[in-house]
């Protein structure tokens, strides 16, 4: 396993310190340890387990919701690192635990990466996680749910006053302006076809067929002098503050964020898209006990709650509701899972080469 550089940092207040860290604070220190009192210097022994956060799912909230929390609760030495996302960067990076996307989960089992889940089901080994059926979302062999996320309809209230939908999307005469999707296949060829009328249970069968590919593009036909694409999940939030589009499918927590920080954006829940995080442990890691621990300690339903509160990735374990304000439960996407197409990570596994490329020469045009 190779490792990055690391970064020492001693802070005048370094539990306070590790507690406000922000994305570029932890892409700027590249090492905080907890459990200690403070960051760990380069001469300290190793932590007792390295938490990896991904860069594209707010680590900075994560790190202050879970990791340093677990780290207080059990007296261990936890180091936080920042992934930054890609499955080519998973063997480079020095993690016991780490959070990943649906594409990174399925590339990391195939190549052996990720431990199996199954022990930590197994009664004779003390079912750290209880039983599989208090996941909302089923756990996969080798990654356990950490939560939901999905990809929205959002609009700027202060220029269109009524609830928009996907139809209203594709409908330039009613709705006239720019619309804003992200740049590629994956997610955007499925908010084609259904906006085409394809039933979500067919999307993937659908888009499987050269017919239905061709179907997807010809959707997309009809929006072509009216779109702007956004290449990452900030971005969708900026083209729409800016004005720059009428509407835009965005990630719900980038515009819950923006909300927060003063913008007026609207939701539109139904016929979106949603997605999993997943916490994955490294095959053969000696912090498995530690991992193991963690993996408990942020899949209780307490726990799963009070992160939903700071930013509202979906709860994927039974009782979180119950845990959360009832506003709160409502602005996740697991609260709204029956309204949202699933992604097939196995789908894209399989075709998102050819289709990128496909893409790619259509957006030339």
């Amino acid at each position: 396993m190779k490792h990055f550089s690391r970064l020492s940092v001693a802070p005048a207040k370094p539990v306070l310190a590790a507690l406000r860290l922000t994305v570029a604070g932890l892409a700027v220190m590249g090492l905080a340890v907890w459990g200690t009192g403070g960051p760990a210097l380069a001469q300290e022994p190793p932590p007792d387990l390295t938490v990896a956060l991904h860069a594209g799912v707010a680590p900075a909230t994560l790190n202050d919701a879970l990791v340093a929390p677990f780290a207080r609760a059990t007296g261990l030495r936890v180091y936080a690192t920042l992934f930054p996302g890609g499955a080519a960067a998973l063997p480079t990076l020095n993690w016991d635990v780490i959070a990943v996307k649906g594409d990174e989960l399925a590339t990391g089992c195939k190549e052996g990466l990720f431990a199996p889940t199954a022990p930590l089901f197994d009664k004779a080994r003390g079912a750290v996680l209880g039983d599989r059926g208090r996941f909302l979302i089923p756990p996969s062999s080798c990654g356990i749910p950490a939560f939901t996320r999905a990809t929205v309809l959002a609009w700027d209230t202060s220029k269109v006053g009524h609830t928009l939908t996907w139809a209203d999307f594709w409908d330039v005469a009613k709705v006239p302006g720019k619309r804003g999707l992200r740049w590629g296949p994956r997610g955007t060829l499925e908010l084609a076809l259904l906006a085409d009328g394809v039933a979500p249970a067919d999307i993937y069968k659908t888009l499987a067929t050269p017919a239905g590919v061709d179907r997807a593009f010809r959707k997309l036909d009809q929006l072509r002098p009216y779109l702007v694409w956004w290449h990452n999940d900030a971005q969708a939030a900026r083209i729409l503050g800016s004005g720059e589009v009428l509407m835009t499918s965005a990630p719900d927590d980038v515009i819950a964020r923006a909300d927060a920080n003063g913008r007026h954006f609207g939701v539109q829940w139904q016929g979106g898209l949603a997605s999993i995080v997943s916490w994955a442990v490294q095959r053969g890691t000696p912090a498995r006990a530690a991992a193991w621990k963690f993996l408990a300690y942020a899949s209780t339903p307490a726990n799963q709650a009070m992160m939903a509160e700071r930013i509202p990735y979906g709860p994927v374990v039974a009782g979180a509701q119950k845990a959360m304000p009832a506003a709160a439960w409502a602005t996740t996407p697991t609260a709204h899972l029956t309204g949202l197409l699933r992604i097939s990570e196995a789908f894209w596994q399989t075709h998102l080469a050819a289709l990128t490329q496909r893409f790619a020469a259509w957006v030339k045009g």
